[in-house]
C-alpha cells in the first residue's frame, strides 16, 4: 500500500470510523489499516524519540513525556512519603492515545504499536508488609508480569514488579 505523506491522520480516520461501525471507504480493509496504524506508530516513534540512550533521543522524549511522567513520579513520591498508609489511595489520569505512547516510551515498555483503543496503563504501588518497602508494577492493557501476550490483534506488555527506588531511576 502506498501510504500519505503523515498517516496519522488517516489512522485516526479509519479507526474511528471503524470504533463507530461506519462503513469504510471503497477499497479499505482490515489489511490496509493495519499497514495504516504501523506507519502511524513508526512515525510517531520517530517524532517522540524511542528508547535509546542518546541524548537526543532522550531529550525529545523528556519534552513530549516529561510533564506526565513529572507528575507521576512526585504522586508516587509524595505517597512514599507519607507518614500513616491507613487507606490506599487511587489517582486516575485520562489521556489520549498520543499521550499514552510516549508514556509508555518513557517506562520502557512501547511496542512499537500504536495504543489500541481504550488503552489503560496502571502504575501500582505496594508496600511490603515484611520489610516495609515499596515496591512498583506497572501495567498495560491488563498484562501483569513482563511479558508480551497477544491478544485480539494486539500486545500487551507490563513491567514485573520492582523496588522503588529501581523504579523511580528508569
Amino acid at each position: 500500500y502506498k501510504l500519505p505523506n503523515t498517516a496519522i491522520p488517516l489512522k485516526d480516520v479509519l479507526i474511528s470510523r471503524r470504533g463507530n461501525a461506519l462503513s469504510m471507504p471503497w477499497g479499505i480493509d482490515d489489511e490496509f489499516i493495519s499497514a495504516v496504524d504501523n506507519a502511524a506508530a513508526e512515525e510517531v516513534t520517530k517524532l517522540v524519540g524511542s528508547p535509546n540512550n542518546d541524548k537526543a533521543s532522550l531529550l525529545l522524549l523528556q519534552l513530549v513525556a516529561g510533564r506526565l511522567v513529572h507528575d507521576i513520579r512526585s504522586h508516587l513520591f509524595q505517597q512514599v512519603t507519607r507518614s500513616e498508609h491507613r487507606h490506599p489511595t487511587i489517582r486516575l489520569i485520562s489521556a489520549h492515545d498520543t499521550t499514552i505512547l510516549p508514556l509508555l516510551v518513557a517506562l520502557g515498555i512501547y511496542d512499537n504499536r500504536w495504543p489500541p483503543f481504550c488503552a489503560c496503563c496502571t502504575i501500582e504501588l505496594y508496600k511490603n508488609k515484611h520489610d516495609h518497602e515499596f515496591y512498583v508494577r506497572v501495567c498495560y492493557n491488563g498484562a501483569t508480569s513482563a511479558h508480551i501476550a497477544a491478544e485480539a490483534g494486539y500486545f500487551y506488555v507490563a513491567k514485573s514488579i520492582l523496588p522503588f527506588q529501581e523504579f523511580i531511576a528508569l
